[in-house]
């Protein structure tokens, strides 16, 4: 699915598994899946390690903040929240960004 989009044009990025998992032994959908076509994410903290989250030497790509992340609260308000969730939506603008430079 993810090379069939990317022959259309369609980069993707997906979040990996919200547990301290090896993806490349256990296995992860999205991330798990092979394509030139997908950014796997994972999460890191204030000090940029990775500590709840999946991993992979060869399956994720990159990692982005995912913990303790200041965003609104279900009910209304502000508080913080972690999950890999984060992650992938703030690699996404990143990729964004660099495709708008000249």
């Amino acid at each position: 699915m993810f090379d069939s989009l990317g022959a259309e044009g369609i980069l993707n990025c997906a979040s990996t598994a919200n547990n301290n998992v090896d993806v490349d032994i256990v296995g992860d959908l999205p991330t798990a899946c092979g394509s030139e076509y997908l950014i796997s994410v994972t999460a890191t903290n204030q000090q940029d390690q990775r500590t709840f989250s999946g991993y992979g030497a060869t399956t994720i790509d990159v990692a982005a903040p995912g913990a303790s992340v200041y965003t609104t609260s279900h009910g209304g308000g502000f508080g913080n929240a972690n999950g890999t969730s984060f992650a992938a939506p703030l690699t996404a603008g990143v990729v964004a960004l660099l495709y708008s430079a000249p």
